[in-house]
């Protein structure tokens, strides 16, 4: 990524640093998955993906920017580092988060609580805006695996 001295203190200027996280925000775009953006030359960049090799270096091909804070978001170089897909995918499992998923861990297991007591497969899904199919795989334990 060959970004100009302009572009690099165009970039800094937008980076507001500390929170009570110890999160970077960046005021720039974002993704509809809240990702910042920054564009140069036309181009739209993730702006975690910038700062990271502004201040740790060149990206491999394949590799994500990952974040240690979960906070897709931030671009703090410290929360930042590189993955593979399957990095990311087993970092979602073992901390419970899905980027494609409608529900959280802690209304998994309401549904599950929910549906032992009684409640059918088709109020849980009205309740929680999913088919009634998904809340009975939810009750049944058969879904999602992540969660048990």
């Amino acid at each position: 990524m060959n970004i100009t001295e302009r572009q690099r203190a165009r970039f800094w200027n937008k980076v507001r640093p500390g929170s009570d996280s110890g999160c970077w925000m960046i005021d720039v775009c974002r993704t509809s998955q809240n990702q910042p953006t920054i564009s140069f030359n036309k181009k739209h960049f993730l702006a975690s993906r910038v700062m990271f090799s502004l201040t740790k270096g060149a990206i491999p091909n394949g590799l994500f920017v990952m974040h240690t804070c979960d906070n897709g978001a931030c671009v703090n170089p410290s929360h930042l580092w590189l993955g593979t897909q399957k990095d990311n995918i087993q970092d979602c499992v073992r901390k419970y988060r899905r980027w494609n998923s409608k529900l959280i861990r802690e209304q998994i297991l309401e549904i599950r609580r929910l549906g032992k007591s009684g409640v059918s497969s088709h109020l849980l899904a009205k309740q929680f805006n999913i088919t009634h199919q998904y809340a009975s795989r939810i009750v049944r334990n058969i879904q999602p695996e992540y969660v048990k």
